[in-house]
């Protein structure tokens, strides 16, 4: 974990060129292993990327143990979750958030 870090950008128009940066994490302030980051951020309404990069190329799970993130909304709404990546993994969600229906 001492080696990811991420970005919450707010996305500006279409082509994502112009992206706000809202808040980050940068490598070097997780500490190694068995560590939970926890970090409160009030969004306006809009759209937004959340993107977790590991340099490595090995993401935060599973060569070095059970590491995995996840964002939820204020209610508790899972907005995005993962670990298995790679370099790095983007989602994209809209505030307000609606909660995609679980598949029947």
């Amino acid at each position: 974990p001492w080696h990811t870090s991420w970005e919450l950008q707010k996305v500006m128009d279409d082509d994502g060129g112009n992206n706000e940066l809202v808040e980050s994490f940068v490598e070097g302030q997780a500490s190694w292993g068995d560590t939970s980051h926890a970090k409160s951020i009030c969004l306006q309404e809009g759209e937004y990327e959340f993107i977790i990069s590991d340099p490595y190329g090995d993401g935060i799970c599973c060569l070095h143990g059970e590491g995995h993130y996840n964002v939820t909304s204020s209610n508790g709404a899972l907005i995005a979750e993962g670990g298995e990546f790679r370099s790095s993994e983007t989602t994209a969600f809209s505030i307000p958030f609606v909660p995609t229906p679980p598949a029947v």
